[in-house]
């Protein structure tokens, strides 16, 4: 995963169980964003403090 101050990437691998060979990869975007205000918002420290080790960009 990668974080920056708004959202972040999660990237998947996936693998057949049989020989582990990488079948895919995959990637996937968030953002928070605050509907009342109708724009993207700064990261929650509550979620961001629940990944301790995850990559933080800008």
């Amino acid at each position: 995963m990668d974080f920056n101050p708004y959202g972040g990437d999660i990237t998947f691998r996936i693998t057949r169980p049989a020989d582990s060979t990488l079948v895919a990869m995959a990637k996937s975007g968030f953002v928070f964003f605050n509907y009342t205000l109708g724009k993207v918002v700064p990261m929650p420290a509550a979620f961001s403090t629940k990944f301790p080790k995850v990559n933080w960009l800008g």
